[in-house]
């Protein structure tokens, strides 16, 4: 066996005893009992050749993915429980899941592997999954060695040698791996798994010899935030990404005896504090890139331990925390943090709700008392990329009265870079942004806008730059803001002496209602001067990123009379 690390020092006997009694962790407790009893009878979820093709055949993933995230979830569950309870009962389904999971091809997702590779290679494939699929289970075998039979452990160990450890320093060795060159939640995830996989099983001089590559992506991580902590992913990767950042900075932290501190590199403490910046109205989530969740969760166990290692850390609503289950993925580290790292003694909320800019996104989010108002700058080369320069949601009551789609299912399309703007949720057709000449805007780092000026009451952003449309001089966006109405006003300038038609388009998933000179979404009144402007509603149908159908409707102003210089006026009116 291998020897055990000092590591994961918070897993005490006291730990776990208050666990098992304290009332903050019954509730999630019970469900998991309850879930666990439910699957104590049901078979393993099939993983075939026909399920793990089908991407190949026809771009679908979601097929596959759903048996392997449902084995992910089994695997949870008995692991946890069993270590939790000592019950038996939990034993042998524990056994059996894991058996499961060493027997598949890869622990990689089809999306991730190129089929014309080796074999050896796409066995060996580290993606997000199959490193978080290596920490989970080294960490399960840390926490449960001595309690497992001797050939499980000695598969344990020989699967993470190979798919994980050797995998890293031979099959992909040198940077071979994509995600040593990212700047995104890849960097964090793949690296922190992997890193965790070897503190806990690799040999010294394995984890010497991975150790400066596997800083290095770290370092490439962080690279990718601006120093006003923004993740340009969106909040939802935030948590991903720098969860994982977490973990590993804090079992890294644990094995160096605290001499290799990660939470103090530059800008760390900055991100640290985004989840806090960019929640509008009371509960809701910031609507840019593929954070598709309406309503903010936060992973509490991120949250909590922030708190306890950072200054000026406010704590959300408990009430925002995401539920056990909500997971899709079931992703180990998380799960199991809730439990490791979450604070039972800690004030519910001390958050203070307030307006935010964040200078180098050119973010601005407003929390005025009767709504909340979001608009962001930027340029179209963003990860997770959506072509939305200028585009601007707003929420009444906690809820989005205009908005944006967020992630649409992923698909192998989806990620191509000639077929990603065909999607209505990542083309600025599915934005609330200009239509000029029939044209949207079109993705690149040169596609871009800028703030040209914020106040608490005020905000102009400068657009033409998104566009590619011939003669086209400068588009403005102007907002004002007042009590419990916002005045919009677009001003746009040719210079080519030619007329155009203009199409100024919002997007919604109320259904609204068009009325002389006024659109209304509920309780929101859109007023328009109809001399100008003609108001239309089209419905549409996309697929969301669950596979699930979604309906949406485009409120679109055309103008009536053909022009070289437009400015059109609307107020945006609250009860």
């Amino acid at each position: 066996m291998k020897t055990v690390r000092n590591i994961l020092q918070e897993s005490t006997a006291k730990r776990w005893e208050m666990v098992r009694t304290n009332s903050f962790y019954q509730p999630r407790l019970a469900a998991m009992r309850a879930e666990a009893e439910e699957l104590l009878g049901e078979a393993i979820p099939a993983s075939s050749f026909a399920q793990y093709h089908l991407y190949y055949e026809n771009g679908n993933r979601l097929t596959y993915e759903n048996a392997y995230f449902e084995r992910r979830r089994r695997l949870n569950l008995f692991a946890f429980l069993y270590f939790l309870d000592a019950d038996e009962k939990y034993l042998r389904p524990l056994e059996d899941i894991l058996w499961a999971i060493l027997d598949e091809f890869t622990w990689a997702l089809p999306a991730h592997v190129d089929e014309i590779l080796p074999l050896k290679k796409q066995r060996a494939m580290l993606d997000l999954f199959a490193s978080e699929t290596g920490y989970t289970l080294s960490e399960i075998y840390f926490l449960l060695q001595d309690r497992l039979p001797e050939l499980l452990n000695r598969r344990i160990e020989a699967e993470v040698q190979r798919r994980i450890i050797d995998s890293f320093l031979y099959t992909f060795p040198d940077g071979g791996n994509r995600w040593e060159h990212m700047d995104n939640n890849w960097a964090a995830v793949c690296a922190g798994s992997v890193g965790m996989a070897f503190l806990y099983m690799a040999s010294e001089e394995e984890w010497e010899a991975a150790k400066p590559r596997l800083l290095k992506s770290i370092d490439n991580f962080l690279s990718g935030f601006h120093e006003d902590g923004a993740c340009l992913e969106g909040f939802t990767y935030w948590q991903y990404g720098f969860g994982y950042f977490l973990q590993f900075a804090e079992n890294l932290r644990q094995y160096t005896e605290g001499k290799e501190n990660l939470l103090l590199l530059p800008k760390v403490d900055k991100i640290a504090q985004f989840q806090q910046n960019c929640i509008l109205d009371d509960n809701l989530s910031l609507p840019v890139s593929d954070a598709n969740i309406e309503h903010f969760k936060q992973d509490l166990y991120i949250t909590h331990y922030l708190y306890h290692h950072f200054a000026g850390i406010e704590l959300p609503e408990q009430s925002m925390s995401y539920q056990y289950g909500e997971d899709h993925c079931y992703r180990w580290g998380g799960f199991f943090r809730y439990f490791l790292w979450t604070d039972p003694s800690l004030p519910t909320c001390t958050r203070q709700k307030k307006s935010w800019y964040f200078e180098d996104a050119a973010w601005y989010l407003k929390n005025a008392e009767h709504y909340a108002f979001m608009a962001k700058a930027g340029d179209n080369d963003e990860p997770h990329n959506h072509n939305d320069i200028g585009s601007f949601c707003l929420s009444h009551n906690n809820a989005f009265l205009l908005y944006d789609l967020g992630a649409g299912e992923y698909t192998a399309s989806y990620f191509q870079e000639e077929t990603r703007y065909n999607h209505l949720v990542n083309a600025s057709f599915g934005h609330s942004v200009p239509i000029i000449d029939g044209c949207g805007q079109l993705a690149g780092k040169q596609y871009c806008g800028s703030v040209k000026e914020h106040t608490d009451s005020t905000l102009s952003i400068s657009r033409e730059g998104a566009y590619a449309v011939s003669g086209l001089s400068s588009l403005t966006r102007n907002f004002t803001f007042l009590s419990n109405e916002i005045l919009w006003t677009d001003v746009f300038c040719f210079k080519d002496g030619e007329s155009h038609n203009i199409t100024e388009r919002l997007v919604t998933k109320k259904k609204p209602e068009v009325e002389a000179g006024c659109v209304k979404i509920q309780e929101l009144c859109i007023l328009f001067s109809p001399e100008e402007l003609a108001a239309s509603v089209q419905e549409q149908s996309y697929v969301g990123h669950q596979g699930e159908p979604q309906t949406v409707y485009f409120i679109d102003f055309c103008q009536k009379v053909a022009e070289e210089e437009y400015s059109f006026t609307w107020k945006l009116q609250l009860p």
